[in-house]
């Protein structure tokens, strides 16, 4: 199966793997039960940091060997990119790709396993070095495996954020590359600085002087406030996504699509907009149950029990319907919208239990 032909189907699949990887032989029979119900598509998810250990050792085989058998099967692969995990070798060639906090201090984050949260933050790509090192391994990567047919589709990112302040406590990046590419981006928007002034109402003598203050608590409501934050959250990671998606499409022969997905859609926000531009498209993780409307909350209760149609309705209608539909128009026209991760079991976070989801909700 080649990604024309499995462009005509709809795609059902299921994750496969993901380091540290069960037995070969286990993951392949995982593979040969989803081919008997039905299933037509694997996820692999790579990991920078476990496949190139050391500078210039890319370590692919195992990627191989289960692609190799996906197309066996005449089963497609979905290829997932984890940057974020970036190799230890990254920051001892280039210390200063660390990102920074509001505090001024550099993040000492580097993650060994996908959890928690796929390696995020992980370095700062404003760093040229960081990218230089990240487009050459996309690329051998690309050429490696973009030989496969059945490779279908790429994503570029897993969850598109940094999820800073939850993971390591402190907002980012406050590093001098995204300063520097911040204030870029304001020269483009106001022409000069006595144009920023105007517009902004404030006294700045330099350049230099144009940054969000460290130490600060968190995002207000000054000029400077919401255009770092829009900076962050629009347009620097758009770029990221955007220089990962043109290093896949100048090594893939095949030109097959390249995408990257949320974790929900930012209804109201032009920020998914943003996204789909710097990919084919953009797609997001579904899961209903972990979201508000638990059974201890409903309003509702009978005979002692929590009536669960208010929730379900609610999860149907935010997690699913407003959501993915925000997601789709967000998209280029004719655009495909693709679920990329599914609620399979209970999720559980710090004393929230999430509901476990029954074979019922699996079909709905």
């Amino acid at each position: 199966m080649n990604s024309l032909q499995f462009s005509r189907l709809f795609p059902l699949g299921s994750h496969l793997c993901r380091e540290p990887m069960p037995p070969m032989s286990e993951m392949k029979r995982d593979m040969e039960t989803l081919k008997r119900n039905g299933f037509n598509l694997v996820k692999l998810q790579e990991q920078w940091m476990l496949d190139e250990p050391e500078e210039g050792r890319i370590e692919l085989a195992a990627y191989e060997e289960l692609i190799a058998h996906a197309a066996r099967l005449d089963m497609g692969v979905y290829l997932g990119l984890t940057c974020e995990q970036a190799p230890a070798w990254l920051y001892r060639r280039h210390p200063d790709c660390h990102m920074v906090g509001r505090n001024g201090q550099p993040i000492r984050y580097e993650a060994q396993f996908p959890l928690p949260a796929d390696g995020k933050p992980g370095p700062c790509f404003d760093h040229p070095g960081a990218e230089a090192a990240e487009v050459r391994f996309i690329t051998q990567l690309v050429e490696r495996l973009g030989r496969f047919e059945n490779v279908v589709i790429w994503n570029t990112w897993q969850e598109i954020a940094y999820w800073a302040d939850w993971l390591v406590g402190q907002p980012v990046c406050y590093c001098d590359h995204t300063l520097e590419r911040f204030r870029d981006w304001l020269k483009v928007r106001h022409k000069d600085l006595d144009g920023l002034n105007r517009a902004w109402r404030s006294r700045y003598a330099d350049w230099s002087e144009v940054a969000p203050e460290f130490g600060r608590a968190g995002r207000g409501a000054t000029s400077l406030d919401v255009h770092w934050g829009y900076f962050m959250d629009n347009i620097q990671i758009s770029r990221i996504l955007q220089v990962r998606a043109d290093a896949i499409r100048a090594a893939d022969p095949m030109k097959r699509p390249v995408f990257a997905h949320k974790a929900g859609a930012a209804v109201g926000s032009g920020q998914d907009w943003a996204y789909a531009r710097a990919s084919d498209f953009v797609g997001s993780s579904a899961y209903p149950a972990w979201n508000p409307f638990h059974g201890w909350d409903d309003r509702t209760v009978r005979d002692g029990e929590p009536d669960r149609r208010d929730s379900l309705v609610a999860e149907a209608w935010s997690s699913l319907a407003l959501g993915f539909d925000s997601i789709r128009s967000s998209n280029v026209p004719d655009s495909p919208v693709w679920a990329s991760e599914f609620l399979g079991g209970p999720v559980s976070d710090g004393f929230h239990l999430g509901r476990i989801p029954s074979p019922a909700d699996i079909r709905r």
